[in-house]
Order: C-alpha cells, then structure tokens, then sequence
C-alpha cells in the first residue's frame, strides 16, 4: 500500500507569518482604512479569530489569496524540524505532495522553495489558482485530483487550519491538525481531525507511527 503524504505550506511546512500579517495588513488598510499590529494579529491567529474579526467582502480574501507571496528572502523560512521530517518521509516511500491555498502560479511557490534551498520539494507543488472551491481556501477538489489513480493508497494530510482538515476528511485521508504551538487543539479536532500534533518532530514520529499499521 502507497503512503500519500499531503502537505499544506503556510505555517504548516514553511514560516510565512511575516508575509501573511503585511499582506492583511494592505487588504485591511484598502478595505477598512484600518491597520493592527503584528502583536494584535499574532493573537487573533493563534486563537483563530481572524475570520470573525471582520465581515470581508469576498474580494478581500480572492486578493490575498493572489497577493500573499514573499518579496523578501527573509519574509519566508523554514519551520523547526522540516528537515528531519522530509527526510522521513522519503525513508517511508512517501509520495509526497504540497497543497497552498494560495492563488499564485505553482511557479510562484516553486521559488520559494528554491530559496529556501528545499530543492526535493520542487515539482510537488499545487495552488488553488485555478481552483473553484465552495469557498476560497477550499482544497478538497485539489486532495482528490492528488488521490486519483492510487487506488491502493494510504493517505495522510496535514495543516494548520480547518480546510486543511475538511479537505482530508472529505477524501478519505487521516488528517493531522498543526498548532504551531499556540493554536488550540479542540480548533482541530472540532473539525474532525485525527491527530493534533505541536511541531514537525511531533509529527515526524506520529506519521512514522501511522506508517507501520
């Protein structure tokens, strides 16, 4: 049986906090004609209240999704632990794919990654560019697309937000919540996750674990 292994990419394998909270901050300022600080944000995204903070017109979210890549080389880094995971996966035979919900060019991430010098992650790369969820950040069309042809598989997802756990669910994958160390985990597990895990090296052991049964 094939382990599948989908990843998303924003706080989930990469730290881009820095570009998320400008790139809100721009759409916050043109919609709102309002800014917060990055403390205020850094709050509002550990409790997930970024959605409820405001009633965005749908424009908002369509423009961040286009906007939110780095224009910085130290906007982007990445997270504590990826490398022993990656490496990891590769023990295990993973086929290992990457979902953003991003809505840049698959090209876009690809830079980033090379960037970041995660060259064995390039060409396994997916956006929601081009994709037309129930809602913006939807990925479970993108899931099923991955899953299609592996008939014999077995699939994990992991990600720090609901559609990534809504998306794993709903094609049959375990899905795995990430709290970054500060998101609660009933956030996950409310939505149907499997398994919360803190960290990369937690989840490293975790998938290793789920591998072996």
């Amino acid at each position: 049986m094939k382990l599948v292994v989908i990843l998303d990419y924003d706080m989930t394998i990469v730290d881009s906090f820095k570009v998320f909270y400008r790139v809100y901050n721009f759409l916050l300022k043109k919609f709102f004609s309002e800014e917060i600080s990055i403390e205020k944000f850094k709050e509002m995204f550990c409790e997930n209240t970024i959605d409820e903070y405001k009633k965005y017109p749908e424009d908002f979210w369509k423009e961040f999704k286009v906007l939110y890549k780095a224009s910085q080389p130290d906007e982007i880094s990445p997270m504590p632990g990826l490398d022993d995971f990656i490496k990891e996966l590769e023990e295990l035979g993973a086929d290992i794919h990457i979902i953003t919900g991003r809505g840049v060019g698959e090209e876009d991430v690809e830079k980033e990654l090379e960037l970041l010098n995660l060259n064995s992650l390039r060409g396994k790369v997916r956006t929601l560019k081009d994709s037309e969820g129930e809602h913006p950040f939807d990925k479970t069309e993108e899931v099923r697309r991955v899953l299609t042809e592996k008939l014999d598989h077995k699939c994990i997802m992991l990600g720090d937000y609901v559609d990534d756990i809504l998306a794993a669910k709903k094609n049959g994958c375990i899905a795995i919540g990430i709290t970054n160390g500060c998101k609660s985990p009933d956030y996950f597990t409310g939505s149907g996750a499997d398994y919360v895990v803190n960290s990369l090296s937690e989840a490293k052991d975790l998938v290793r674990n789920i591998a072996s049964h």
